[in-house]
């Protein structure tokens, strides 16, 4: 199963997220996130690999960085900082869900 969700970076913006949860509960996640210059789904790379871990049992949550894909912000804005802020909002949210 794969569903989309938005979740808030550190700073307010709206991020987008897939989660791709297997058939059985499982407490293994992994995130995937992506280059620089590509979105979540990494010219399909990571749609494939998130169902071969699915597959393997763990639920896996790929999602766009600020400025990429679907989530808020410009990519000309894009930073390191606003990258690492963007994956501990992730991991945060993963915790949670």
């Amino acid at each position: 199963m794969e569903q989309k969700i938005f979740f808030k970076s550190k700073d307010g913006l709206k991020l987008c997220g897939i989660w791709h949860i297997p058939n059985q509960p499982t407490n293994k996640a992994v995130i995937l996130a992506h280059g620089l210059t590509v979105d979540k789904d990494e010219e399909g790379i990571f749609v494939e690999l998130a169902e071969l871990l699915k597959k393997k049992g763990f639920a896996v949550f790929r999602f766009d960085f600020r400025g990429h894909g679907e989530s808020e912000g410009k990519s000309i804005d894009t930073t390191i900082s606003g990258e690492v802020a963007d994956i501990k909002s992730a991991i945060n949210f993963v915790k949670k869900d």
